[in-house]
């Protein structure tokens, strides 16, 4: 190991591994500034390590971002697909259901929030987030997803333009995301008067409200 490091745990010891160190930190730093926003200072700082311990594990502050985001929203992810997974299998061929996919993408992402997991709040940060650096790491987080769901509405949706269900795609995601990520914006704008569901309840509105604008005729502008 870098004999710089080696000093600094020496003098800041922590039971967390330095990389879960580092990468605990950075999250943090990350979800509330994003990335221009919180300086490699800032995370050694909030870590405990020093900025050699930063260069050893990941070379630069980009590889940092990415290993911070594929660090949570990976097993989203992967529950996302092994839900599609079983969906079709289920299927057998055949078209599956739009609330049914729906349902695959949204779901994990409500047990996420219900399991503390900050992939949430990341996800809020990335999409809010200008920086070119922190835009570059989507397709590779959310690519396979994109993809298979995609793929999955065409076959249940054949009628549907690709580029239309594409937009319309992009709606749902973006109404889960207020939802998740602004559930007191609601409260707040009705001044008291109206109030999000508890949350078993919100995501099945969410998921029947989301399906059928997937399956809705096109307007009349079309």
């Amino acid at each position: 190991m870098n004999p710089e490091i080696a000093t600094q745990e020496a003098v800041n010891p922590d039971p967390r591994d330095t990389k879960d160190r580092i990468l605990d930190a950075a999250e943090v730093l990350f979800a509330q500034y994003g990335f221009d926003g919180a300086s490699l200072r800032a995370i050694t700082q909030l870590a405990s390590v020093n900025l050699a311990a930063v260069n050893y594990h990941f070379q630069t502050k980009e590889a940092l971002l990415k290993a911070v985001y594929l660090r949570r929203l990976r097993p989203l992810n992967a529950d996302r697909l092994a839900r599609l997974d079983q969906l079709e299998s289920q299927a057998q061929g055949h078209p599956i259901p739009p609330a049914a996919i729906v349902r695959a993408l949204i779901a994990p992402a409500f047990a996420a929030l219900e399991a503390g997991n900050p992939a949430i709040a990341l996800m809020g940060r990335a999409f809010a987030d200008p920086s070119d650096s922190l835009r570059a790491i989507l397709p590779e987080i959310l690519g396979e997803v994109a993809a298979r769901f995609l793929a999955a509405l065409r076959q249940s949706l054949p009628h549907m333009p690709p580029d239309l269900l594409a937009c319309r795609m992009h709606f749902v995601i973006g109404s889960m995301a207020i939802t998740l990520m602004a559930p007191n914006l609601l409260e707040s704008v009705s001044h008291g008067r109206a109030r999000l569901p508890e949350h078993p309840i919100l995501l099945e509105e969410l998921v029947q409200f989301t399906a059928a604008g997937l399956a809705a005729e096109r307007g009349a502008h079309a």
